[in-house]
């Protein structure tokens, strides 16, 4: 009889995306992800952020972008697929996938890993051809200018048969 597993693939990719020093009430998205190319049935991402000084209800949020089409995509809400300065709409049409509460001055956070598709319901449990994220500081300042504390990485998952 057949065993299926669920296995992490072996390494862990890094998002392109430009955070360090990302000013307050900005965001950033990020480079298109292209997945068609990876055998991954779901995928954990990570956030990973150093405060400024933060003020009033300071949080930061990862949203996540898809198309179905990675020669000629459409991208939603302005999204260009490039690492870039990007203006959320009052009324996103992304999906959320986090919301870290960032309350400690000059202080790493790591956010939780999170699965892709099953985070995004609205995907129906399966990865996109192609996607990325945006990520919205609202902490009450800059994030840390120090690029290797602010980053996005990636690890697939995939089913084995024994």
């Amino acid at each position: 009889m057949a065993n299926v597993a669920l296995v992490h693939d072996g390494s862990v990719d890094s998002i392109t995306i430009t955070l360090a020093g990302l000013g307050n009430n900005s965001s950033r998205e990020s480079d298109k992800f292209n997945f068609s190319a990876e055998i991954w049935e779901d995928a954990a991402v990570q956030l990973v952020i150093e405060t400024g000084t933060v003020s009033g209800t300071p949080e930061v949020d990862l949203w996540f972008w898809s198309s179905i089409d990675n020669s000629s995509p459409i991208y939603p809400d302005g999204i260009t697929g490039s690492d870039a300065a990007y203006t959320l709409l009052s009324s996103p049409n992304l999906h959320r996938l986090f919301r870290l509460s960032a309350v400690a001055n000059s202080t790493i956070y790591e956010m939780p890993s999170i699965y892709i598709a099953s985070a995004a319901y609205l995907l129906g449990g399966k990865l996109p051809v192609t996607g990325g994220f945006v990520v919205t500081n609202r902490t009450g300042a800059a994030f840390s200018g120090t690029g290797g504390n602010n980053y996005i990485k990636i690890r697939g998952v995939y089913r084995t048969v024994t």
